[in-house]
């Protein structure tokens, strides 16, 4: 095999490592509600469009809804989640949530996941796991 075709296929292995390292990283958030997250009613607080400057001076409009629950522990929390700005604004007083109990700040609307992380991630497992069996049955022969 030729110098080009074998650095082509390192390239390639490494891009898949990088997609699995930051995919893990990234659904790691969705793995501890999927596994830890309990459900609350919480009292509907302001709603509001925020704008926030992104890189390059780039700025962005999303909506952030603030709420206030009670936890598992009884304690009360006030937090907020910041979504699209397509997202239906909630009508009447109360709005399901997602939390992580014993984990201030760790909360969101319910059905605002980001689960395609963690898709990218098993895919990407999936994508190394072939990888290197290829690369085993390579070295093997």
């Amino acid at each position: 095999m030729d110098a080009d075709h074998e650095l082509w296929r390192f390239k390639f292995a490494f891009v898949a490592f990088v997609v699995f390292i930051v995919s893990f990283f990234a659904s790691c958030s969705e793995l501890k509600y999927f596994t830890h997250g309990k459900t609350a009613e919480a009292h509907l607080g302001r709603a509001a469009v925020v704008t926030s400057r992104g890189r390059f001076g780039t700025r962005r409009q999303k909506l952030q809804i603030d709420y206030v629950f009670q936890d598992g522990d009884g304690s009360t929390r006030r937090e907020s989640d910041t979504v699209a700005t397509s997202w239906p604004v909630p009508e009447g007083d109360t709005i399901p949530v997602q939390y992580i109990p014993g984990s201030p700040g760790d909360s969101r609307l319910e059905g605002h996941s980001q689960a395609v992380f963690v898709y990218i991630f098993f895919a990407s497992l999936a994508w190394l796991a072939f990888l290197g069996f290829r690369f085993w049955k390579f070295y093997k022969s």
